[in-house]
């Protein structure tokens, strides 16, 4: 994913997930508001529950950081 691509898609997902705060969307959801498939959605999430459990010793700051720097 380039660059641009990526940055429309956060801010995507930004927007989506600020004007429906609390709100639990489903994959599909999601995909289509980022312009993605639902699987790709699903491959992500299960990536970031497996990045969680393995750094599941930090603090949610640490655990921001490390992810950061991973990008």
């Amino acid at each position: 994913m380039t660059s641009a691509k990526k940055l429309a898609t956060d801010a995507a997902l930004r927007n989506l997930l600020r004007k429906n705060p609390g709100r639990v969307f489903t994959q599909q959801e999601i995909a289509d508001a980022a312009g993605i498939s639902r699987q790709a959605v699903s491959k992500t999430e299960m990536n970031a529950l497996k990045k969680i459990r393995r750094l599941g010793g930090q603090t949610l700051s640490e655990l921001l950081l490390e992810l950061r720097k991973e990008e």
